[in-house]
């Protein structure tokens, strides 16, 4: 049977594999960022609001749940942006 374990990237981001002690396979792939586990596959859409009163949050679509996230520095909102890599638009 696979055992997790936590792999640090960085800092403020973990990723979290299951891995096979055998042969070192990548079962699943979760982030782990601000205190919020998902997969990155699994996002829709994302957005960062700033708030006055209160903590800025991030708010992470994903399949159909719309959690928000306290983000007070945007490290999530900035951590999605550049591993989805979404594309700017002129409005």
């Amino acid at each position: 049977m696979a055992l997790t374990k936590l792999k640090k990237t960085a800092s403020t981001d973990t990723e979290i594999a299951a891995r096979n002690d055998k042969q070192g396979l990548l079962l699943s792939e979760f982030i782990l960022c601000q205190n919020f586990v998902f997969r990155l596959r699994d996002v829709d859409c994302y957005w960062h609001a700033e708030q006055a009163e209160g903590p800025n949050i991030t708010a992470v679509y994903l399949k159909g749940y719309s959690p928000h996230v306290v983000d007070p520095d945007g490290k999530l909102f900035r951590f999605l942006c550049e591993k989805l890599s979404p594309q700017r638009v002129n409005e």
